[in-house]
């Protein structure tokens, strides 16, 4: 049995930063890897379509070619596509010197195609491995169907891929022996692993240890890099086999390519395991559905589980932002008659100035500015999904479930979203849905909510201090901080940009302090 580690750096670890690694990183961690005595590395994906001179994708094998270092010792050099995503017939015979092999990935569904591609390769020169998605997800007839389709062409390598990050050791050991009992002799077995669970080191090393009489290829990335919870740790499975099997790799130079290449993208993103990632897993559904729940920062830990459970069966595995974005504002919903609430609010706020305080560092900066307004008018004060202890305010709005368990005081009044439960007689509590409905498209941000239901009570003018602005370092208290994607701080600021632009026509909306919102 030889043992080899495939790492997958530069092409799983692209989802994390929409493979932008840069031409010199792209060569560093090549060349880093190649030192390490690490066996096959994969350079990126081929795909269709057109890329950026600096992105870790490729259209075609001389684009990678001129990545490849020149003395590259006993390292392989492979490229992945995604069945559906490139034109095989594109790929040149000669060029298969060039490169160790493809890798094809696909689903169920895609299963012919796939093949298909993999005649083609095979003709063109080409090692090809085969790599079905969702391993665990097929039937035992379903994948003995594959296994012996996989058989007729006799791919160099076959796979099985943990997709969700939810095999155990025992899932490990049946799938590989049911494989290594069907494949035929001279086929290596590949195994692609996530770390959902913190099982990809221990699941790994259950399947070295079953010493099949077959070449092993396992997959791994450096610290982990990948999606999500990431992958397999290069470093953690090569100081493994060294210990324990052979002695064949510098595993400190695979410690400089982190160094060197991939400790900056730590600083900038994330990966690694996560209670999103783990309930994804537990759940057997895909890691985006956690994402997407997690991002949204407005539901506890324990609600995010009884979502991800409502998922249909179907669904499961196939993201579908739709379906989940339905899911979270049904569950949300909570319909109420807040008549009651709305007359009260109205009697409160009836001829009285009114200043909203959101979160943002301005609420520190321009303390005086704030004070001082406070002061001169004496406005209802309202703050907006927090209680700032420099202010006394006369209501706290709360949208977000979460903050408000996290930051409930007692002495506070409260005006609450009618998808937290509140007994207390001193909450007013309005329709949740209803001020959501922002023409006609969902909006949940707190600050437009709140600003919503000003607008219905038939509040003319409203001041707004602490409303600075989504920037990912935008709040006075750090606690306070949830939102870290840049792309979705983006998304989230051209919608209340939006809202804002659009409740200004039925109301004077004044900016005490600076905000991105501000538009005179």
């Amino acid at each position: 049995m030889k043992i080899s580690i495939l790492d997958c750096t530069l092409r799983d670890g692209g989802y994390i930063n929409d493979w932008m690694f840069g031409r010199q990183r792209v060569s560093g961690v090549l060349s880093g890897l190649a030192a390490a005595g690490v066996d096959i590395v994969e350079c990126g994906f081929l795909q269709d379509g057109s890329h950026g001179a600096e992105q870790s994708l490729y259209n075609s094998i001389p684009e990678i070619e001129g990545m490849i270092p020149e003395n590259s010792g006993d390292t392989g050099y492979v490229v992945m596509m995604n069945s559906g995503d490139y034109d095989v017939t594109n790929l040149r015979v000669g060029d298969a010197d060039k490169i160790f092999g493809v890798r094809i990935a696909f689903h169920e569904r895609q299963t012919e195609a796939a093949l298909d591609d993999c005649r083609v390769l095979k003709e063109k020169g080409y090692r090809v491995f085969l790599q079905p998605m969702g391993t665990d997800a097929y039937s035992d007839m379903a994948l003995l169907r594959l296994i012996e389709k996989a058989n007729e062409i006799e791919p160099f390598a076959f796979y099985f891929v943990d997709s969700l990050g939810v095999m155990n050791g025992d899932d490990v050991v049946r799938l590989a022996l049911l494989i290594h009992n069907n494949l035929k002799p001279g086929i290596s077995l590949g195994f692609h692993s996530h770390n959902n669970m913190q099982l990809a080191f221990s699941n790994v090393q259950r399947l070295i240890n079953m010493r099949l009489k077959r070449d092993l290829i396992v997959d791994s990335s450096v610290f982990g890099i990948g999606r999500g919870a990431g992958n397999m740790h290069t470093e953690l499975i090569a100081s493994y086999i060294n210990e324990n099997y052979e002695a064949k790799y510098d595993v400190d130079r695979i410690l400089r390519v982190y160094d060197e290449h991939i400790r900056s993208l730590r600083d900038e993103f994330s990966w690694g395991y996560s209670v999103p990632q783990y309930l994804s897993a537990v759940h057997k559904c895909h890691p985006n559905y956690g994402t997407y729940l997690i991002k949204r920062a407005t539901l506890p830990v324990t609600d995010i589980g009884i979502l991800l459970s409502q998922i249909p069966a179907q669904n499961k595995r196939h993201y579908s932002e739709e379906l989940i974005d339905n899911l979270y504002i049904d569950y949300m919903a909570h319909k109420i008659d807040d008549g009651s609430s709305y007359e009260l609010l109205r009697e409160s706020f009836q001829d009285r100035v009114l200043l909203l305080l959101g979160p943002g560092k301005s609420l520190v900066t321009y303390s005086e500015k704030i004070k001082s307004a406070i002061q001169a008018a004496n406005p209802v004060v309202i703050s907006i999904n927090h209680v700032p202890g420099m202010y006394e305010v006369d209501y706290a709005f709360y949208s977000n479930r979460k903050r408000f368990e996290e930051r409930r005081h007692a002495d506070v009044k409260y005006i609450l979203t009618s998808n937290i439960a509140f007994d207390k007689n001193k909450a007013r509590r309005v329709d949740y849905m209803t001020l959501c409905n922002q023409q006609g498209r969902f909006s949940d941000n707190a600050a437009i909510l709140l600003l919503s239901l000003l607008q219905r009570l038939g509040c003319e003018s409203v001041s707004l201090a602490g409303l600075d602005g989504f920037s990912g370092d935008d709040y006075y208290d750090k606690s306070l901080q949830n939102i870290s994607d840049f792309d979705y701080i983006e998304k989230k600021n051209a919608e209340v940009s939006d809202a804002i632009a659009h409740l200004s026509k039925y109301m004077q909306i004044h900016f005490i302090t600076p905000s991105i919102y501000e538009t005179s």
